[in-house]
């Protein structure tokens, strides 16, 4: 008995889902292994803007790299000079109304 285009297309969509879950569950499980975790992230415009400048001066394509490799050199810093890290979290110098 043929199938018909209903039942093909049921079998496709489960055959889809199922490679989904399968997707999902990998990275998952590549991201528990590797530390990974995802934060949400509310930004007022004027801080937008300052990210997108850091994007650009760095020419990082993605805002996360921005982010990851500021506070990396933000806690090597610490050890290094932590006056440079005061001066740089100094928000009386720098705040502007977003």
């Amino acid at each position: 008995m043929k199938a018909t285009s209903t039942e093909k297309e049921n079998k496709k969509r489960a055959l889809a889902r199922d490679r989904q879950r399968r997707k999902r569950a990998r990275d998952k499980a590549h991201n528990q292994a590797l530390g990974i975790k995802t934060f949400k992230i509310d930004m007022f415009s004027g801080t937008q803007e300052a990210l997108r400048n850091i994007q650009e001066f760095g020419v990082l394509e993605e805002w996360q790299e921005a982010i990851t490799l500021m506070i990396h050199n933000a806690a090597e810093l610490i050890e290094r000079d932590p006056s440079q890290l005061r001066d740089l979290l100094n928000s009386n110098a720098t705040r502007k109304a977003d």
